[in-house]
């Protein structure tokens, strides 16, 4: 048994989690296995391998085990749980044989992540819920249609006083503020920049343009007191009030929007290993200065921790992403699960993926899919090209509220292909193919909080085992979500490759975290609809599959009857519909009318293929019947649903 060297730890896990309640709406910007380099006391360089994002994060040896720094030593020592928390165990990292830790029991990818979430949801829930939903802020100036036109963006470079042992490695700033202005806002062919990766993804709707104060912005404090107190808004007001002192003549009204500024803050140094407060993310603000209201920030880091310049142009494609509407396309949970794999930005901050076929139209309306309510075959152009001979994004409905036209559940098919775009769809190591996602806009995209069992927005993984257990499975397959027949996945469908019912998910877990993942079908979370895609073809720019959708039944009307005999009165609801001839004959077993009293659906009669009449019989006169009927197929699953009031 290893014996702990103690450092107050409920003290410090307490003023952690005081940190991260006060931050509110901040957005996450993940890393998943980044190389850092760490030292320690006597100078020694210890690499280690981040995992995590601004709510939490581990540092794992390239052998697996955990790491953590010893706050009263200052060594990086191996770290065990103490409970539910990480604490250091005493056996100093680069001084300890791997045949000593696992004698003594040391297990490897050791995380209190699950403890820090879930006491964040439980203390202040809220601070979950601006970022978990797909939407756009409307901000003035723009319509509530497509995001298009171009958005004004400042960058500020802001450096700290001296002190001994910065927070950030570095009090002061050395790399030119103009210069990571230039390489966001680069306009030239083949460069990867903000501006561009925009330009390209909306094929050329919307971009963003900007410029950077050409100084560093020294603040009155040190990196630490701002951290102490747990406040970017204090560190944007003194950088606001540190400009106007130098400059008294600069108009913020310049470089805003409407009066409205989007302000990008880098900060001089690197960001922290094992803090929470210096680490790139995106949050909306409400800072009232100058003429001016500071509606949204990012701020990133401007080194490495080995002090090279920070290049990274994909946090900004990621971050950017939030401060235009779009939510974070991963689980916060230990794990951190991808639904949608290597095929989105906002689950994937690299700048060689584009945004998934649902980013771009829900949140920025810059492609609008075309519905599939029948069977047919069909064209899809890649996703990425800005001059498709197709269309390039498909929805299938699944299910409705009642009497809506638009679905709260379907299927969005989109091909995604390497080199679609050069640059910014091009992601080495990621299969081409048929991205098709299931959409639920009941939970979440990603962030599965605990009241969600579900992801909103989850991509259906082809070689997805349905006889694993285990989460760590999954990151096998977060490039290998396309299905093309050039990996021989041509046919999905409720029966095909698994028969499922409704609603059946596969619950696997990982240490502390258990999620529920779709199947290698199509089945809805609550109905089994009749939805076939199949002879998909072989990946390229334009691909070929075909559909089996079962048609809803059209002219679905009815009208109330006073029926008066001498044995009885009563009033009766004649329903009445024809077939569909969308559908194809014997593909209709029966059809199902069903009653909706509140939200539960009331199962009323089941009717021969032939019938198009039923009816329901002693009903009351000054009722309103709200109705839904659907054909059923000859394995029991259900077309579309139509609806009908009667008053």
């Amino acid at each position: 048994m290893v014996r702990l060297k103690r450092i107050k730890a409920k003290e410090i896990a307490l003023i952690l989690m005081l940190m991260l309640l006060l931050t509110l709406n901040l957005q996450a910007h993940p890393v998943w296995g980044e190389r850092i380099e760490l030292r320690q006391p006597d100078g020694a360089i210890v690499i280690g391998f981040i995992y995590g994002d601004e709510y939490h994060r581990r540092v794992e040896t390239a052998e697996g085990y955990t790491i953590i720094r010893n706050e009263r030593t200052g060594w990086i020592e191996y770290a065990i749980l103490e409970g539910q928390r990480l604490v250091p165990s005493g056996l100093i990292v680069g001084q300890v044989k791997e045949t000593e830790l696992q004698k003594r029991g040391i297990r490897k990818h050791l995380t209190d992540r699950f403890w820090v979430i879930q006491e964040m949801r439980r203390l202040q829930p809220e601070i979950f819920h601006e970022r978990i939903s797909p939407k756009r802020a409307s901000p003035v100036g723009l319509g509530p249609a497509a995001l298009t036109g171009t958005r004004k963006f400042f960058i500020v470079a802001v450096e700290f006083q001296s002190e001994e042992k910065p927070p950030t490695g570095w009090s002061k700033g050395f790399y030119n503020p103009v210069d990571f202005a230039a390489r966001l806002f680069a306009e030239e062919e083949g460069v990867v920049s903000l501006t561009n990766y925009y330009k390209a993804n909306s094929d050329g709707l919307f971009w963003p343009i900007g410029s950077a104060y050409p100084r560093w912005v020294t603040l009155p404090q040190t990196a630490s007191y701002y951290k102490s107190i747990n406040s970017w808004t204090r560190i944007v007001e003194h950088a606001l009030d540190q400009i106007k002192a130098m400059d008294p003549g600069f108009d913020f009204t310049t470089v805003a929007n409407y009066s409205e500024l989007d302000i990008a803050l880098i900060w001089a140094g690197t960001r922290e290993t094992w803090g929470s407060f210096f680490w790139p993310h995106m949050s909306s603000m409400n800072i009232n200065k100058y003429g001016i209201r500071v509606r949204t920030r990012i701020a990133v880091n401007e080194r490495h921790s080995n002090g090279a310049e920070n290049k990274d142009v994909g946090v900004f494609c990621h971050e950017y992403g939030h401060v235009t509407g779009a939510p974070d396309l991963y689980d916060y949970s230990s794990f951190h699960h991808r639904p949608l794999g290597m095929y989105c930005i906002m689950g994937y901050s690299d700048p060689r993926i584009s945004f998934s076929g649902y980013i771009k139209w829900k949140v920025y309306g810059w492609v609008q899919p075309v519905e599939i309510t029948g069977s047919g075959s069909f064209n899809i152009s890649a996703l990425a090209l800005d001059s498709p001979k197709f269309p390039r994004l498909y929805r299938i409905p699944i299910d409705f509220n009642f009497g809506s036209s638009s679905p709260y559940e379907y299927i969005l098919i989109e091909n995604r292909i390497n080199g679609a775009h050069p640059i910014f769809e091009n992601m080495p190591g990621r299969r081409n193919g048929l991205l098709i996602t299931h959409v639920d806009e009941r939970y979440p995209p990603a962030a599965c909080l605990p009241n969600y069992p579900f992801y909103g927005v989850e991509a259906i993984c082809p070689e997805l085992d349905p006889g694993i257990t285990s989460l760590t499975f999954l990151n096998q397959l977060w490039g290998k979500h396309a299905w093309a027949a050039d990996f021989g996945w041509t046919k999905l469908d409720n029966f095909y490759p698994d028969a499922r019912p409704a609603g059946a998910y596969l619950q696997l877990s990982s240490g502390d975290d258990t999620e529920n993942i779709i199947f290698r079908n199509t089945q809805g979370h609550q109905k089994s609809r009749l939805i076939a895609i199949y002879d998909i073809g072989y990946s390229g720019l334009e691909m070929a599959f075909k559909s089996t959708v079962l048609a809803k039944p059209i002219d679905f009307s009815g009208e109330k009857v006073e029926n008066r005999s001498l044995l009885q009165h009563e009033f009766i609801n004649i329903l009445k519909w024809k077939a569909n001839p969308a559908n194809l004959p014997g593909t209709i077993n029966k059809y199902r009318i069903y009653l909706l009293e509140g939200t539960s659906e009331k199962l009323l009669a089941e009717i021969g293929p032939d019938r198009i009449e039923f009816w329901h019989r002693q009903t009351v006169r000054d009722r309103v019947y709200n109705y839904i009927l659907v054909a059923v197929s000859p394995d029991g699953c259900e077309s579309q649903p139509a609806f009908l009031t009667l008053r």
